[in-house]
């Protein structure tokens, strides 16, 4: 039994949930907090809120995606489904054929089944110790039908590597674990997106293939299926017409590159941005300011202030990508 998860295994739940929650499942289940069937919440007077549609249902609609504004998610209570072995792995290619890689994944995700889940992404592979195009694969149903999918992949150009195999869904969950290591420091950016236009295929190219601090990455992740399906206004997060979201992982070892690894990733937003629709999935984004997390919730904003100014009009939760009571 399984819900939508993230992609790294150490990923926090309590964030995770409450910023939205996207992962392999996406596609067939839907987003974390599409999940989410309550919640207790520590509320910042020091009651416990017990919510869900029928208890608090005002708060309970706001923590799907309104992020750690209205309280501490004490406890959590998640929808699960049947989830056996999944049919995941690898495409590897050299980043010399980025744009290609890119061109072929934007048309292929264009009419491929809402349960697969396919990423893109173009980073550093410690082994060749050499940047390298990579496109990850996962399909949660008949492996038959996912090796039909996956020899698609494969007829388009030759990979340098791959690894496609059958496992249990945990696995999986921990593929990604090794390139994101606790203690590595951390800024990431990114923006949603309904198409892969040419000038973000431009961005995503020039700066994920010479960054100049070798650990970070350029990712896209396609989003569709169950996720999409969910009107708007049903809850915080907005950005249900997402299709896709280009990240701009930043990643270094030492405090002295802290503002060359900020520019960068800031930069290569900065280029994407006026492609992206207007809201943004804050769980990839450090902190905020004010404008852009209004643009964010969009028709949700001033909902999303009522609710704050009804559990934290002092605005103790604060330290975070903030919703002001007024």
């Amino acid at each position: 039994m399984a819900t939508t998860g993230g992609v790294i295994s150490s990923t926090g739940v309590g964030g995770l949930t409450l910023g939205g929650g996207i992962g392999w499942l996406v596609g067939k289940h839907g987003m974390s907090i599409d999940n989410l069937k309550g919640a207790s919440i520590v509320t910042a007077s020091g009651e416990i809120v017990r919510t869900n549609e029928a208890s608090h249902p005002d708060l309970f609609w706001a923590i799907r995606g309104g992020g750690g504004n209205f309280g501490v998610a004490a406890s959590l209570e998640f929808e699960l489904h049947k989830v056996s072995n999944v049919l995941a792995g690898y495409f590897m290619y050299p980043v010399e054929d980025a744009r290609t890689v890119l061109e072929f994944y934007r048309e292929f995700t264009s009419t491929a089944p809402q349960e697969l889940g396919l990423y893109f992404e173009i980073s550093f592979e410690p082994e060749s110790a050499s940047r390298v195009v990579a496109l990850g694969f996962f399909w949660p149903d008949s492996a038959e039908h996912g090796l039909r999918l996956a020899e698609k992949i494969r007829a388009f150009k030759e990979p340098i590597a791959e690894e496609i195999n059958v496992m249990p869904y945990a696995d999986w969950q921990t593929a990604f674990d090794e390139q994101f290591p606790s203690g590595r420091r951390y800024y990431w950016k990114s923006s949603m997106l309904t198409d892969i236009e040419a000038p973000v295929i431009d961005t995503i190219v020039d700066f994920g293939s010479e960054p100049p601090l070798h650990l970070s990455s350029m990712v896209v992740e396609w989003y569709r299926g169950a996720m999409n399906d969910v009107d708007p206004a049903a809850t915080a997060f907005e950005g249900r017409d997402a299709q896709y979201q280009v990240i701009a992982v930043g990643a270094w070892e030492e405090e002295s590159n802290d503002d060359v690894g900020k520019e960068w990733a800031r930069t290569a937003n900065t280029q994407i941005e006026p492609h992206s629709i207007s809201a943004s999935f804050l769980n990839f984004n450090s902190v905020e300011g004010g404008n852009r997390i209004r643009r964010q919730y969009g028709q949700n904003w001033d909902r999303l202030v009522d609710v704050k100014r009804r559990y934290d009009p002092d605005n103790v939760f604060r330290v975070n990508n903030n919703i002001q009571p007024g």
